[in-house]
């Protein structure tokens, strides 16, 4: 038996597999996300992007926040902005503005000092999202 299979019709069905894979790579990326607890303003979320590069077949993951990098592969020493970190106190925590202040400072000190660890939340969302489709391939 032969067939005659429109070339375009594949390319549309491929197109369509990458963006569903694409949309739900996103999705465990903000599951990672929030796992972690890595939320203050919500911005991260809202910038996550995967970009397929179909000829290469391969996804660009795009976090498009400053701090993005800092977080997944961590910091040896960072000089962090003592009033971000004040306003990070007030929210997150709920701290008044005079222990805020001192919490920012000793957070900063302690950055300065000893750096951030990575959290490797992209890296680890990658492994679950992997995990998750072997499993859903039998393989």
């Amino acid at each position: 038996m032969s067939m005659v299979v429109d070339a375009s019709s594949i390319d549309r069905a491929l197109r369509r597999w990458w963006k569903t894979v694409s949309v739900n790579l996103e999705q465990e990326i903000r599951k990672e996300i929030l796992r972690q607890n890595l939320i203050y303003t919500g911005e991260m979320l809202k910038n996550i992007k995967v970009r397929t590069v179909v000829p290469r077949k391969m996804f660009r993951v795009i976090v498009d926040v400053p701090y993005a990098s800092v977080l997944e592969r961590g910091r040896k020493s960072v000089y962090a902005d003592v009033d971000e970190l004040t306003r990070w106190a007030m929210m997150k925590k709920g701290e008044s503005l005079e222990d805020a202040r001192n919490a920012a400072w000793a957070i900063a000190t302690s950055l300065r000092k000893h750096g951030i660890r990575g959290r490797y939340f992209i890296r680890r969302a990658v492994r679950n999202f992997i995990r998750r489709y072997k499993v859903r391939l039998g393989t």
